[in-house]
């Protein structure tokens, strides 16, 4: 064999050499990206931990007292069963309440605690967001009135309240989702033969799935 005609077959067998794995590489991404894809929902399913700070606020429906402070930690689990639509489920400890501070009269503060249970209801916007809608049921845990006007229990406060979350989450990240939400009640908060008083909430969150 001539020289040239044995250069030329060793760079053959060089270059075949240096592709063959780049080549079985590029095919098992591809491949993992095809099963990727074809995830059934039940695969992307997830739960995890989340928290959410916002402001709660009393209302009649068209005055408000005032807003305080207002937190929900909890745990969550979000079922996908298709490309558009999920439900999550949610177990949260939350706060409400409301408070004012007049010159010359006083202040007073109501301070709430709630088991709450929302299920929503998830409507998949492209890839990274979604949005939700659905009831909520809370399970009153006992709270405070402080204030120089009065202070002790709130006494008198209604067992349970039912209410609705509408909001949007958004993923940042593949385990962390930021969203925004608004938790109105629709039962009051005190006896019907009092004038009627609904907890209204706004709050952002973090949830990072497990």
């Amino acid at each position: 064999m001539k020289k040239s005609q044995f250069n030329l077959v060793a760079l053959a067998l060089l270059i075949i050499c240096f592709i063959s794995p780049l080549s079985e590489s590029l095919s098992a991404q591809i491949i993992n990206m095809a099963n990727a894809e074809k995830k059934a929902p039940s695969e992307l399913s997830n739960g995890g931990i989340k928290l959410g700070i916002g402001i709660s606020n009393m209302t009649d429906g068209e005055e408000s007292i005032g807003p305080i402070l207002a937190f929900e930690p909890g745990l969550y689990y979000h079922a996908v069963f298709s490309e558009t639509f999920g439900i999550q489920m949610e177990l949260l400890y939350a706060t409400r309440g409301s408070g004012d501070s007049e010159p010359g009269v006083g202040s007073i503060e109501f301070n709430l605690s709630y088991i709450s249970i929302p299920l929503l209801l998830a409507f998949r916007l492209g890839e990274n967001a979604h949005l939700f809608v659905g009831p909520r049921l809370s399970l009153y845990l006992g709270g405070t009135v402080s204030g120089n006007i009065i202070s002790g229990d709130a006494d008198g406060v209604t067992d349970y309240d039912f209410g609705l979350d509408l909001g949007a989450a958004f993923s940042v990240s593949e385990n962390v989702k930021l969203e925004f939400r608004i938790s109105r009640g629709f039962v009051s908060l005190v006896a019907p033969e009092y004038d009627a008083i609904y907890n209204i909430a706004m709050l952002g969150g973090v949830s990072l799935s497990l």
